[in-house]
C-alpha cells in the first residue's frame, strides 16, 4: 500500500481538507471512525484493490487544516465538500462517527451514487441514558486531559463513547491504542464539546439520501449500534441491512475481512468497478 498521492479540498469556511489516495478504479470516499484517514484509514487494504480510495481526514486530523468550528453540521460540510471535489459519480463508505457524518453528507452531495457504512455512531439518536453517559465521559476526559494524561482521556473515550465489547477493549489496551490516540484527544474534546446534546433526530435529513445504502452491524456489538441500524433503515428510502456474526464495533480494525467482503459485494453491484 503506497502513500504517494494526496487529494486536497476546501470546506465552506475555508479549511483545507486532505485525503490519501490509494488504488485504481471508480472513486470511493472513505471516512474512518475518528475521521483520521491519514493515521487510521477505513479498510483501505481491502477496498483499494478494486477502487480508487480517497481516505479523507476531517479538520484537525491527519494533514487537514485546523478549525475552531467542530459542530456536527460543520463536519458534515467537510465530508460534503471533499466528496464534491472528487467529482461524480462517487461511492461513500465509513465507520462509527465517520459513517454518521458520511450519511449526513450523502443527503447533501449530488455526486454520491452508493453508500456503505458499518455501525454509524449517530449522536442524533441518543436516548437520555446515552446523553448522560456521554456527558459523564466527557467530564472525565477533560479532567484527564487537564492533568496531562492524554492516554487516560483516550481510554475513557474508547470505553464510554465508542462502546467496544470487552474482548475489543482488551485488544485496544494490548496494542496501546490509548497511547497512540493521545495526540488526537484535543480534537476529540473539541468535537464532543460541540455535540450540543441532546440533538433532535429530525436534524438528519435522511429522506434526501435516495441512493442505495448498505447498513451493517455485528452481533457482538453494543445494543446502541443495532438500534441505530434499525432506526436508519426506517428512515432511509433505499437501504438494506446486513448483520455480521460475531463482529464488534472495532471489527474493521481487528477482523476486517467479513465486513470488507460484504461491502465489496454491495459496491460491485452499485458502482461497477473495473
Amino acid at each position: 500500500m503506497t502513500e504517494d498521492r494526496i487529494h486536497r479540498a476546501v470546506s465552506d469556511d475555508g479549511t483545507e481538507l486532505t485525503g490519501r489516495v490509494y488504488g485504481t478504479g471508480p472513486p470511493l470516499v472513505l471516512v474512518s471512525g475518528i475521521g483520521d484517514g491519514e493515521n487510521a484509514p477505513f479498510l483501505v487494504p481491502q477496498l483499494s484493490e478494486r477502487f480508487t480510495c480517497y481516505s479523507m481526514s476531517l479538520r484537525g486530523r491527519g494533514l487537514s487544516g485546523a478549525g475552531l468550528d467542530h459542530a456536527p453540521d460543520r463536519l458534515v460540510e467537510d465530508v460534503t465538500a471533499f466528496i464534491d471535489s472528487v467529482g461524480e459519480p462517487v461511492g461513500l463508505a465509513g465507520h462509527s462517527r465517520g459513517a454518521a457524518l458520511a450519511l449526513g453528507a450523502a443527503a447533501k452531495a449530488d455526486a454520491v451514487s452508493a453508500v456503505a457504512v458499518y455501525e454509524p455512531h449517530v449522536i442524533e439518536f441518543y436516548t437520555d441514558e446515552h446523553v448522560a453517559r456521554a456527558e459523564r465521559a466527557f467530564e472525565r476526559m477533560q479532567a484527564a486531559a487537564d492533568e496531562g494524561d492524554a492516554a487516560a482521556a483516550a481510554e475513557i473515550f474508547f470505553q464510554d463513547i465508542t462502546l467496544p465489547n470487552q474482548d475489543e477493549l482488551a485488544i485496544l489496551a494490548r496494542v496501546r491504542a490509548f497511547d497512540s490516540m493521545g495526540p488526537n484527544v484535543p480534537t476529540l474534546i473539541n468535537d464532543i464539546s460541540q455535540w450540543h446534546l441532546p440533538r433532535p433526530g429530525h436534524t438528519l435529513q435522511l429522506e434526501h439520501a435516495t441512493m442505495p445504502v448498505l447498513l451493517m452491524h455485528g452481533t457482538g456489538t453494543h445494543a446502541f449500534y443495532k438500534d441505530v441500524t434499525l432506526r436508519l433503515a426506517e428512515r432511509l428510502p433505499n437501504s438494506q441491512t446486513h448483520e455480521l456474526a460475531g463482529a464488534g464495533h472495532f471489527s474493521p480494525m481487528f477482523a476486517p475481512e467479513p465486513i470488507a467482503e460484504r461491502l465489496l459485494r454491495f459496491l460491485d453491484e452499485e458502482l461497477e468497478p473495473a
